[in-house]
């Protein structure tokens, strides 16, 4: 219809649709419903003018997928403000509540509680750490979630699915909290096949990356890197700037939707 009236068509890509919450529909098999949503995305990238992808190894998968060319940007998800942290205590944080299992970080996380760190959750109490020693805070306004992240000294970024099967959906996901989390000078822990943030988290050196199932050799990881937290600080003050949203990122994304 927009084509139609001669309207510019620009696709935003935040998520993976032909994967997005597939496990919701009921009665046909996930592999038939992938190919059925496969060629419904073609259909509507040949539709669209221009494309929005979140990270870029999403738009290169889609673009290898499909063997389709098209004008697009990255545009990831930015933190809104970014200050810099008064005092840190030795805490592992996770922002916000999942309702998926994340049975595998909590083994590592219990292990890290007896080595002499706390555990945090910033947000809203989760039934998913009922098993885990823990403390939480009430839902909070935006700038005090980032000041409450900012007193720690890592943020957990993790979610998993049944079996420790992880989606693509998630594997080039680049939630708020992990661009929050930078803002608020606290390094990230992440699960290595979380493509898109691992790639960054090793390109600025800001973090770990752990494979959660393997529990000795992620322990062994975020200790050494609190020995070295000096080092993913001033990494992480030197490219912050970079996720937070500004008036030049917002020129730039304006330019290329009008353009």
């Amino acid at each position: 219809i927009a084509k139609k009236r001669g309207k510019k068509v620009v696709y935003d890509l935040h998520e993976l649709h032909p994967e997005n919450f597939l496990e919701n529909l009921t009665g046909v098999k996930k592999k038939v419903k992938e190919i059925i949503m496969w060629r419904v995305l073609k259909k509507q990238i040949n539709f669209s003018d221009k494309l929005i992808f979140v990270s870029k190894e999403m738009k290169e998968y889609v673009k290898e997928k499909l063997n389709i060319e098209f004008k697009s940007k990255v545009v990831t998800n930015y933190a809104n403000i970014e200050i810099k942290p008064e005092r840190k205590t030795k805490t592992i944080s996770f922002v916000g509540k999942t309702a998926r299992g994340l049975e595998n970080e909590i083994k590592v996380l219990r292990e890290m509680i007896k080595k002499g760190y706390e555990f945090k959750i910033i947000g809203m109490d989760s039934a998913n750490f009922e098993s885990i020693k823990h403390t939480y805070t009430s839902f909070l306004p935006y700038d005090e979630m980032i000041e409450e992240l900012s007193k720690t000294s890592f943020s957990l970024i993790s979610y998993t699915l049944k079996d420790d099967e992880i989606p693509l959906n998630f594997v080039f996901s680049m939630p708020n909290k992990f661009f929050d989390s930078i803002a608020a000078e606290t390094p990230v822990i992440v699960n290595k096949k979380f493509k898109s943030m691992a790639n960054i988290v090793k390109r600025y050196k800001i973090g770990v990356l752990i494979e959660p199932k393997k529990i000795e050799e992620s322990i062994e990881k975020i200790e050494n890197a609190y020995e070295n937290y000096e080092e993913m600080m001033e990494n992480i003050k030197k490219y912050k700037h970079e996720f937070v949203w500004t008036e030049e990122i917002e020129k730039d994304f304006v330019d290329f939707v009008v353009d």
